[in-house]
Formats: structure tokens, sequence, C-alpha cells
């Protein structure tokens, strides 16, 4: 070094690779969104790599707080050669409601890393389902009605539905579906229809089976209808004619129904 030189450390990349070791965690964010209260374990996993051209070896592996915890990590002493990545298991277990967070921290030979964890527990989502028994009335011979069913979430946390098998017989047809595999957010409501055709006389029924993936979900909604015959339309016929009475003239009609 000369007179007003300064010694600046610098590192070096030969091919896209660290000259010594380099720690990377991803991702640096993991965020478990909407979980309900009761639900199994959540996981995700998180990937520490080594990027850099030396080996490092892993201390320790901790979390700082919340309802999170580490499953098979890599135990102290073992050692991340050059481009050698080592997938670590976080799970959530979802026992109270609220918002959690922590910090994954992996202390290495070369320095500390971390990734932020953060978790949302709610209610479980409720699949209302109303009226459970649709009663569409009498309907005329040709003629067809249209009744609705209303399926809502009125939980705390998303819902999706698994199975929904409307009535297909009967006389009776789906208008407006709700699919499986639609998902409803909290205060989510769908409306269905569905038509009843009379095609003959008589009394007839049909169920609509839903469910969705939260626990005791499992509705079935009972269709009935009755056909009644059409009613026969009755014509009249008329006749017009005067009556001769002294010193004037009545009109007078006649009817008859056929």
């Amino acid at each position: 070094e000369g007179d007003g030189e300064v010694a600046v450390p610098v590192t070096v990349t030969l091919g896209g690779v660290v000259d010594g070791a380099a720690i990377t965690l991803d991702p640096d964010v993991v965020s478990f969104g909407g979980l309900a209260v009761g639900a199994p374990v959540a996981t995700a996993i998180v990937t520490l790599t080594n990027q850099g051209s030396a080996p490092a070896s892993i201390v320790s592996v901790a979390l700082s707080r919340g309802p999170f915890s580490v499953v098979g990590a890599a135990p102290s002493g073992t050692v991340v050669g050059p481009g050698e990545a080592i997938p670590i298991s976080v799970v959530v277990t979802p026992t109270a409601i609220g918002e959690f967070n922590s910090t994954l921290s992996v202390t290495t030979s070369i320095g500390v890393f971390s990734t932020e964890l953060t978790a949302s527990v709610g209610r479980s989502g409720v699949l209302t389902v109303g009226p459970l028994t649709v009663d569409v009335g009498p309907v005329a011979v040709g003629r067809s009605a249209i009744v609705n069913v209303r399926f809502a979430n009125t939980g705390g946390t998303s819902l999706t539905i698994t199975r929904s098998k409307g009535p297909a017989r009967n006389g009776f047809t789906v208008v407006s579906d709700i699919a499986e595999g639609t998902t409803l957010e909290p205060g989510a409501t769908r409306t269905a229809l569905v038509r009843f055709t009379a095609t003959r006389p008589g009394t007839f029924r049909d169920v609509w089976s839903i469910n969705a993936d939260t626990p005791g979900s499992a509705r079935s909604v009972t269709f009935t209808a009755t056909a009644t015959a059409a009613t026969a339309r009755r014509h009249y016929a008329f006749t017009a004619s005067t009556k001769d009475v002294p010193g004037r003239k009545i009109a007078s009609t006649e009817g008859s129904r056929s």
C-alpha cells in the first residue's frame, strides 16, 4: 500500500460462481394464508443452497416463536457443498385463531440467514344451504316453474365444493349450477336455480346432493312438485233475438256451453 491508498475487500465471481461459500434461503417469505383452526398441519419447504465455490457447514436451525416447527432439519455440522441444496420442512399447527409470525434462522459457518413466516388461522368454513326442502307447488301439465336454493359460506375461512349433484330426473333440471371445485370465500353466497317441467299428472321428487372440504358439510336438498292435469277450456255460444211486446220490442240472448 502506498500513501493514501485504502485496501478494499473484493468478492470475485468466476463463471457465475462466487469465490467462496455463498448461502441463500428460498423463499425469503412464507405465507401460509388462511388456515382453519383444528385443520391438519400445513407444510412449506424452504431450500438452503450453497451457490458458491467452497463448502459451508450448518451450525443450527431455529424458530423464534408461534405455532411453527421444523421437521427433519439437517443436524449441526452438516456440510453443504458447492451447488448443493438442502430442503428444510416448516410446518404450522393451527390450534388457535389469530395472526402469527415467526423467523426461521439458519446459522452457518459463514453467517446467519433467515426466512420470515406468517400464518392466518380463523374459524373453519361453514357451508350453509337453504332451504333444505323445496316445494315447487302445483304445476299444470305442459307448464314449468323455477325455484332457487342458496349456498353460502358463513364460516371464517374459504371452502371448496367437493360434491354437487343436482336434480336431473322426474322433470327436474338445473338451470344455474354450483359446480364441483367452486371456492366460496367467507361471506360469499351463490344461488342455484332448478326448473320443474310437468309432463304428466302426479307427485314428483328429486334431490340435490352437495358437500364441501370442511367437516360436517354434507347436505341434501329435497325438491317436490305436483303436476296437475291441464284444465279444459269451456266454450260458450250466444244467439240474439227480439221479442214483440205490445208497444215495444225486447232484445234477448240465449247461451249454450260446450
